[in-house]
């Protein structure tokens, strides 16, 4: 069962229509606090995490962004004490309903991001993201390639340097205080190491004429008739998005009192653009579903 919730749909598509559709849906989400497009959002990163991942990783995922939701509902009300509906006070400071339901809102827009480019990793391989952009800007291809590289490496060489450390007896203290002196001191150590590598990598780049002449790519995508579609219905419904939120549609105050939600015909333009926009793969993981059943019936 969690295999058949599993589709291939970002895999088989080109580069650009992938990186067109993430940036569209998180630029709406980063640029405004409508809760309603904040719910949208948030809903379709999950549903996208299960055309991924499986149903598991879905829930998994939704699981560990509640946490960060409840945090941000229960803090925001500490700095922030607008608003007209006192519920309590805090040591003197008023605790309202707008900051809470503000908090909450942010909450939900801050995992809906993550939970967003968690999908692009997925869906996007490094290679992938170096044959988009490592012909026009070489030299911050090989950065993000080496970045990306090192984040891995730099745990495994922590704990390689931490056990040599150990094994010497450095790690032998009881303080806990002479411990944190010690392991600060291996991460200095593997700063050093990791620019060390970095000039190393420069060198050899150069040596080598990176960026001289024109990059070629061992990558070959071409863009299909599928793609071509898919990217110019992302686009469309970016733009219709956005026109609707700059006539104001998109604007949601949550001080002194929350904007009331409202479905006028500009409104639901806006909500039904940013929901097809949203749930784009699960549309088009569908149609080729019912594309192969109807193919595999034929035969």
């Amino acid at each position: 069962m969690e295999n058949k919730l599993k589709s291939r749909v970002f895999d088989t598509m080109h580069p650009l229509c992938v990186l067109t559709y993430f940036g569209a849906v998180c630029v709406i989400t980063m640029f405004s606090i409508h809760p309603v497009l904040m719910l949208i959002s948030f809903a379709a990163g999950i549903a996208v995490n299960i055309l991924q991942r499986g149903f598991k990783s879905g829930l998994i995922t939704f699981a560990a962004a509640i946490p960060l939701v409840i945090l941000m509902t229960v803090t925001n009300p500490i700095f922030v004490h607008s608003g007209r509906n006192v519920l309590f006070f805090v040591l003197g400071m008023p605790v309202t309903v707008q900051a809470m339901l503000y908090g909450a809102n942010m909450g939900v827009m801050i995992a809906a991001v993550i939970i967003h480019f968690r999908n692009y990793s997925y869906g996007m391989s490094m290679e992938k993201t170096m044959f988009l952009i490592g012909k026009a800007l070489p030299n911050t291809a090989l950065l993000i390639s080496v970045t990306v590289k090192n984040i891995g490496q730099f745990g495994r060489r922590y704990g390689e340097i931490s056990d040599a450390q150990k094994a010497l007896g450095y790690f032998s203290e009881e303080s806990k205080f002479g411990n944190l002196k010690k392991r600060l001191k291996v991460f200095f150590v593997l700063v050093s190491c990791a620019l060390e590598d970095s000039v190393e990598c420069a060198i050899a780049m150069k040596a080598k004429g990176y960026g001289a002449a024109r990059r070629k790519s061992s990558l070959r995508h071409r863009i299909m008739f599928g793609d071509t579609v898919f990217f110019l219905i992302s686009v469309l419904l970016l733009a219709v998005t956005l026109v609707v939120m700059g006539t104001g549609s998109g604007d949601f105050s949550f001080y002194p009192v929350a904007d009331k939600i409202t479905f006028t015909l500009k409104d639901t333009v806006m909500y039904a653009a940013f929901f097809i926009l949203s749930f784009l793969p699960i549309v088009k993981a569908a149609q080729e579903e019912m594309k192969w059943k109807y193919l595999t019936s034929k035969i």
